[in-house]
């Protein structure tokens, strides 16, 4: 009966409610005559509980009406019915299509790019907005969405597989589409058409551009970050197409996936062993390490190093075991190639140093080998200029800061700094998305092509080098890690007090 509290609804809404019915209402008419003598208002009856009761009192009290009685004329209203069904049927048509949307959001951001450490922040505020209460947790390749019903006490989870990349104008996009969730909250449909014209829109750059840029990179980044040669660079360029497409055969079938990385380092140490056999003046590393330059996990070392510190440690782990896994398998493969080499051309003479190109040149390559990172990351043509600002910023730190001054961690945490700085700013004064610019300036400081000779050095026995190769590693993610999350402090805490929808960057 506690929970009756409906009828008086019923009552107040015009809902006629049949009179109070009484023994002496159903006798008056016809009542049978007996020799029993009728009990006056003074005695007492029992009932078949044991508990006494007067006449007169029990005449006095209301009896239970059946449930029927209350409900007939409810149910039986044709009008007052559909409405009920109608207001019900709505009510669960919103609160689907809200979850439908925060399913298809989610999913969206997190195969796109955004960090987890800030999309669990970004949906919490986007549930709120919509009016619905969820709670998220993140995998490397799943996202875990439940959704509670506090007035049944009841839940509801749904297993999302995500695919992992990059692509911060689909990134952009959404967070242009989040930004109107306050203003279109009650019109789902519209938010709904518009997250799926993004997510099933054609890709931005053809095949043909994709595989020409990453050529341009791995011939670009040789003699740019790995002190590599001239010729270097022209070894680099066939082996970067090679392994463009390699990466292309991946992405379609799944099978091959799985050994992309190794098969990619197994014909590039082959390739680079027998070009320093038969060619003077190249550099082993410089084209081992620009040949599989888009394959350095790097940015996953350092992303992986950032969620642990932000306290999502089980997909920071995951991640960060992932990434050391990968190292291994490209040194693995480098070095299996590089032995197959040896074993088929004979004993090679080591080179003493390599010979890197004149410093002059180098800054003119800077600009190509920024283009060509930003089309592997599906960035738009319009999202160039900051990006290259943003990334020629963070260069010029590590390039021009004096050594004996600064360490590695000190020169990758101020170069970090300025990134983030950079990066924050632009999101706050346009309301964009600070993951791309953040994102490109990260790919230069990243520890990929460390953790990978790292792996090499311990394949081969140099356990000392090995050793001091993974420390520098953790340096240097550390180092970013603490620029990035600096420049986030120093950024927010002076935001504007109107407060915008928006995706953070790093």
């Amino acid at each position: 009966m506690a929970n009756l509290g409906w009828f008086a609804d019923l009552s107040l809404s015009g809902v006629h409610r049949p009179a109070r019915w009484t023994p002496h209402d159903s006798d008056s008419e016809s009542s049978p005559t007996t020799d029993t003598p009728t009990p006056g208002p003074h005695s007492v009856q029992h009932d078949r509980f044991g508990s006494s009761l007067s006449a007169a009192s029990a005449s006095a009290l209301p009896l239970p009406l059946p449930l029927d009685t209350y409900t007939s004329s409810y149910t039986h209203s044709p009008d007052a019915s559909a409405a009920v069904r109608a207001r019900l049927a709505a009510t669960i048509s919103d609160l689907l299509a809200k979850q439908s949307f925060v399913l298809r959001l989610g999913k969206a951001l997190y195969s796109y790019g955004c960090p987890t450490y800030r999309l669990e922040h970004f949906m919490r505020k986007c549930c709120v907005e919509l009016g619905i209460e969820a709670q998220f947790a993140y995998l490397p390749t799943m996202i875990l969405v439940t959704f509670g019903d506090p007035e049944t006490h009841t839940s509801e989870t749904h297993f999302l597989r995500c695919g992992a990349g990059y692509d911060v104008w689909r990134l952009a996009q959404v967070n242009q589409l989040a930004t109107t969730i306050p203003k279109y909250s009650h019109d789902l449909p519209h938010l709904l058409s518009s997250l799926s014209l993004i997510v099933h829109a054609p890709p931005l750059w053809p095949v043909w551009s994709k595989l020409l840029s990453h050529t341009v990179c791995s011939a670009l980044a040789a003699p740019l970050f790995f002190g590599g040669s001239w010729i270097d660079m022209g070894v680099c360029a066939a082996l970067g197409a090679l392994v463009g497409v390699l990466c292309m055969a991946g992405e379609r079938w799944s099978r091959y996936g799985n050994l992309m990385e190794f098969s990619g380092a197994l014909v590039v140490g082959l390739v680079a062993k027998i070009m320093e056999r038969y060619v003077r003046g190249v550099c082993f590393l410089a084209m081992t390490m620009g040949g599989t330059v888009w394959l350095l996990p790097g940015l996953m070392i350092t992303v992986g190093v950032m969620e642990v510190a932000s306290r999502n440690l089980i997909i920071g782990s995951v991640r960060l075991f992932h990434a050391m896994l990968i190292s291994v398998m490209i040194g693995y493969g480098l070095s299996i190639g590089s032995n197959i080499a040896s074993w088929a051309v004979g004993s090679i003479e080591p080179v003493p140093a390599c010979q890197p190109v004149d410093s002059r040149f180098q800054l003119l390559m800077f600009l190509p080998v920024c283009l060509a990172f930003y089309i592997l990351l599906e960035a738009h043509p319009r999202q160039f200029p900051i990006m290259a600002v943003v990334t020629a910023a963070g260069f010029l730190v590590t390039t021009f800061l004096p050594a004996e001054k600064f360490d590695t961690s000190a020169n990758n945490a101020l170069a970090a700094l300025v990134i983030g700085l950079g990066g924050n700013l632009y999101g706050r004064l346009t309301g964009d998305a600070a993951v791309a610019p953040m994102l490109a300036g990260i790919l230069f400081l990243v520890p990929g092509g460390i953790s990978v000779r790292a792996n090499m050095a311990l394949l081969n026995d140099d356990i000392a080098s090995g050793t001091r190769l993974v420390t520098m590693v953790l340096d240097v993610s550390i180092g970013i890690l603490v620029g990035l999350f600096s420049a986030h402090l120093l950024i927010y805490p002076i935001a504007r007090r109107r407060k915008r929808f928006r995706v953070p960057g790093y």
